[in-house]
């Protein structure tokens, strides 16, 4: 197919999703653990013969994301900042050549599944309340029937008019179009507008609604963590189950998820506001598993793998890492707690790179080297990081601990400046 689809992402994501993930294009949040664009390249690239992503000129991919637009063979476009979108999509399209053929748009900071995507000279249209600005349209014709053949008018972006107007059509971030030039045309007599060339177009060419099974928008703080759930939602795990208000985890070794709902359970309440609220235990197709709140928090996996922080943003995550443990310090172990502590170091490591090696073909004995420089093998270190460690002392070193505390097991509330834990080692090593 002769289409070209261009991603719009040339302008930065507003302030409070900024506040999470540091500074970036919409089209670069994560979205269950990849780039937004991989999800939009991957829903629209059987239909588009060229995918182009445009960025803001002051953004530079990192190497990794770089290598991965290379290998998706997404075209980015670098475009001067303080365009509107209309400019902007102007500025791609002439950079490109894209003005021959069908042209596809979508804005960046949205995911279209389930729609017609053969259609051409359609917008797509959705309902959703007026939290935000949108661009409103008027459906001519009965708005509800199958077909939905009626010609669309943009009306205007307007802002809500009152906490109690009803539900509107609304544009939802995608357009093709037969006549690029056209477009091009449109908005440039509109003054760089992009809703008013929309509207200018479309006294030339009749627009077709065109309405997805599923539209996720992640262009503000709170639509985006609601489309994010509902990504999270829709992939099939093993041992996990969502909706949107709770978590359902569950595996066939059901000591080890008994143990892990019971370190929810029993958590003293100081210590629970650190963990999602503990909604008890459920049966499952696997056996045993437990619930918990859901929360629309991103993981320190995410923030550190996708995101943009700058030093003093990790600085207080790190604080609110540190209370954490602080207030788990205030719970001594039980007495004879020692030995099985011990046990979670030397011999939990090494059972582990046993694991490794029946596993893989990694030689745990073998020498490793980093950087032209020989290191000890991987049992080796093990030996050595365990030699550091002094004997547990119950009275002195042991306190109520998570067992797992990694980035992709702890969840950040930028706004709370607070840690929310999650999965933690429920048992030692002798059960």
């Amino acid at each position: 197919m002769n289409r070209v689809l261009i991603i719009t992402s040339a302008a930065y994501t507003e302030t409070e999703l900024q506040a999470e993930f540091g500074r970036l294009p919409p089209a670069f949040l994560p979205i269950g653990n990849r780039r937004l664009f991989v999800h939009q390249h991957a829903a629209f690239r059987d239909s588009v013969s060229r995918v182009i992503l445009s960025l803001p000129d002051s953004f530079v991919p990192s190497a990794l994301d770089l290598e991965l637009l290379d290998e998706l063979a997404i075209e980015v476009v670098h475009v001067p900042e303080g365009l509107s979108l209309g400019q902007s999509v102007v500025y791609v399209i002439n950079v490109t050549a894209t003005a021959g053929g069908e042209l596809a748009i979508l804005h960046g900071d949205t995911l279209l599944r389930d729609i017609d995507l053969a259609a051409t000279d359609a917008v797509s249209v959705g309902t959703a309340p007026p939290i935000y600005d949108w661009g409103l349209v008027r459906i001519e014709g009965d708005a509800v029937l199958p077909a939905m053949q009626a010609a669309v008018q943009v009306e205007a972006l307007l802002a809500p008019t009152s906490a109690a107007t009803t539900a509107t059509a609304i544009l939802s971030g995608y357009f093709v179009f037969s006549q690029p030039v056209h477009l091009v045309q449109a908005i440039t007599r509109a003054s760089g507008s992009f809703l008013a060339g929309l509207h200018e177009y479309g006294r030339r060419h009749t627009l077709k609604p065109l309405r997805a099974g599923d539209w996720l928008d992640f262009g503000h703080a709170n639509t985006y963590h609601q489309s994010r759930g509902r990504v999270t939602t829709q992939r099939a795990f093993n041992d996990l189950q969502a909706t949107p208000r709770l978590v359902v985890k569950s595996a066939q070794n059901s000591t080890k998820i008994i143990a892990e709902a019971r370190w929810f359970e029993s958590l003293p309440p100081p210590v629970r506001a650190f963990a999602p609220a503990f909604l008890g235990m459920r049966e499952t197709h696997n056996g045993p598993g437990y619930a918990l709140e859901y929360l629309y928090l991103p993981t320190l996996a995410d923030l550190f793998v996708f995101g943009r922080l700058a030093p003093a943003a990790w600085s207080r995550i790190f604080d609110a890492c540190d209370e954490f443990l602080n207030v788990c310090g205030d719970y001594r172990a039980p007495e004879g707690s020692a030995p099985a502590a011990d046990a979670l170091y030397g011999a939990k490591a090494q059972a582990r790179l046993e694991d490794l090696a029946r596993s893989s073909e990694i030689d745990i004995d073998a020498a490793c080297r980093f950087n032209g420089r020989v290191l000890p093998s991987l049992r080796r270190m093990a030996e050595i990081a365990d030699a550091a460690i002094p004997p547990a002392d119950a009275a002195c070193h042991l306190r109520l601990v998570h067992g797992d505390f990694c980035f992709s097991n702890i969840l950040y509330d930028a706004r709370a400046s607070l840690v929310r834990v999650i999965d933690p080692r429920g048992a030692t090593a002798s059960g």
